[in-house]
């Protein structure tokens, strides 16, 4: 039996920093993830500012491997098994407190529609930016566990043939998170209910363990049988043959899909392209953050994916 745990963590040196000491109202302050410094940045070669986000992503495996043998006769017998539970949780966030640009467009002259000159830092003391956001980031926690079971007979036919027999059946269950916040699929036929003339909208997001769908990313192939065949055969004392032949499963990649639990919620500067401000740096997000859809536009249920699969024929003198 094994046990594994691992973490990476990413902590920024403006831990634990009072964005409303720089003046923010409440309502950016409630749309931040973390104290923290934002990430400030401009166009014209002044050094930006807090860069680092936060990142907390451990995990952990057990697994064990249990393997009996049986000499009969001409036949060795050999049976096992191997089950693997890997487990693990994932935050990042790469701008806990948001981020924040500023050029020189907004403080160029004479003619705020064709700018020349400006600089970016006087465009920040305005508190008129270029672009900005806050993002509110998923924290995401995943279970998978695998199984495996074989048999296999090694027959001594003769002094000189031996031949090896066996096969393998193996199961991956469906990478799950705990509260099902993972994209599964896309409903490309299902219609939107939208009603716009002239047009059929079809399509939409699914997700994990709605209206009836699994709780996994997919529903996993239980047909993973792996057949082996090996033989030795002894020429003379100096030369022995070998090959044989086997299919393999290879684990399905998995990433989470996170779309609706994940939102940018952005920084509004301006909506004539620069020539007017719209919210300042003081107050950029004057109506809070925008709101976490979750699954809430669920269309259908989780598709069904097999394991890829390997040949593979060895041989050797």
């Amino acid at each position: 039996m094994g046990f594994e745990r691992t973490n990476n963590t990413t902590t920024p040196y403006s831990n634990g920093f009072n964005v409303s000491s720089l003046g923010f109202p409440a309502s950016f302050v409630n749309a931040t993830q973390a104290a923290a410094f934002p990430n400030i940045s401009f166009n014209d070669g002044i050094e930006s500012l807090g860069q680092t986000g936060f990142a907390n992503n451990p995990g952990q495996g057990i697994s064990t491997e249990d393997q009996v043998t049986i000499s009969h006769g001409k036949h060795m017998f050999k049976t096992g098994v191997d089950i693997r539970d890997l487990r693990g949780s994932q935050f990042t966030d790469s701008t806990p407190a948001g981020t924040f640009s500023f050029a020189s467009n907004q403080t160029g002259g004479p003619n705020a529609a064709t700018p020349t000159g400006g600089f970016g830092l006087a465009s920040m003391m305005l508190g008129f930016g270029s672009s900005g956001s806050v993002l509110t980031a998923p924290a995401i926690s995943w279970q998978q566990v695998y199984y495996g079971f074989y048999f296999q007979d090694d027959f001594r036919m003769s002094s000189k043939l031996t031949l090896n027999i066996g096969l393998r059946w193996e199961h991956e269950t469906s990478r799950t998170e705990s509260f099902n916040r993972e994209v599964v699929g896309f409903a490309y036929n299902t219609p939107t209910g939208i009603q716009v003339p002239g047009y059929n909208l079809n399509g939409g997001l699914m997700y994990a363990g709605k209206n009836g769908a699994a709780d996994g990313m997919y529903n996993p192939d239980m047909h993973n049988y792996s057949p082996r065949f090996g033989f030795a055969y002894s020429l003379d004392s100096k030369t022995v043959i070998r090959g044989g032949y086997s299919l393999m499963y290879i684990p399905i990649p998995t990433t989470q899909i996170t779309t609706g639990y994940s939102v940018t919620s952005p920084w509004v500067t301006s909506l004539d392209g620069g020539i007017t401000v719209t919210n300042k740096l003081s107050n950029p997000l004057p109506n809070g953050a925008l709101p976490v859809t979750g699954n809430s536009l669920e269309f259908s249920r989780s598709p069904t994916l097999g394991a890829a699969r390997s040949t593979c024929w060895p041989a050797a003198t």
